[in-house]
């Protein structure tokens, strides 16, 4: 080969790459039985918004006050949630940290309004930088 990567490596590294960044909402067993988490929003892995709200959906109507004690980001954040029957939003109060790791979970103490405990839930995610200026106008001496 002399030295050249075959295309089969560099095919099977971008999956693999696709596939980390896909892995930030893990499927519900097939069997569970209580309500499970279908998504969350913004859905994406690295460069979130410092302020970006946070939702997180259900398939079945939910328990409003188990939610709210059920949830959990780490490192912690203080925020206002705003809850329907089958969703959660999380509004920061304060940006959250720039560049930070936060893992945002749901264990089984939130239930459906029927009393089934949720399959819990776990999410990766990384915060973007903090804005800054780039470029401005007018050019400086002109």
């Amino acid at each position: 080969m002399g030295g050249a990567v075959p295309v089969a490596r560099w095919i099977l590294a971008a999956t693999c790459s696709i596939a980390v960044l896909l892995t930030a909402v893990p499927a519900p067993a097939a069997s569970a039985s209580g309500p499970i988490v279908l998504g969350w929003s913004p859905g994406v892995a690295a460069g979130l918004p410092l302020d970006m709200p946070i939702t997180v959906y259900f398939n079945r109507p939910m328990d409003q006050a188990s939610l709210q004690t059920s949830w959990r980001l780490r490192p912690a954040a203080s925020g206002v949630f705003s809850v329907s029957s089958t969703s959660i939003t999380f509004r920061p109060r304060h940006p959250l940290k720039t560049g930070a790791s936060y893992l945002l979970s749901l264990n089984n103490t939130a239930h459906s309004t029927t009393g089934s405990a949720l399959v819990p839930f776990a999410a990766r995610f990384t915060t973007g930088d903090a804005l800054r200026v780039v470029h401005y106008s007018p050019f400086q001496g002109t």
